[in-house]
């Protein structure tokens, strides 16, 4: 019998399209969304190497850096 986890992965490129970057305000929004979720999200940087962010982590993705056009 199978198991009924889903476990899809999806990869879509998005940019950060607020002059403001991707700040404190939408990373907490971001974060709480995937809170009640029972999945993992995560975001890279394209122009930078480095660990990906965590999306359900306000911090982890602050840590990005990501200024808009990233």
């Amino acid at each position: 019998m199978s198991d009924p986890v889903c476990s899809h992965i999806l990869e879509r490129e998005v940019v950060v399209g607020n002059r403001m970057g991707l700040h404190s305000r939408p990373a907490a929004v971001i974060a709480k969304m995937l809170s009640v979720r029972n999945c993992d999200a995560t975001l890279k940087r394209s122009d930078k190497s480095g660990e990906p962010a965590d999306c359900r982590s306000v911090l982890s993705l602050l840590i990005l850096a990501a200024s808009c056009g990233t």
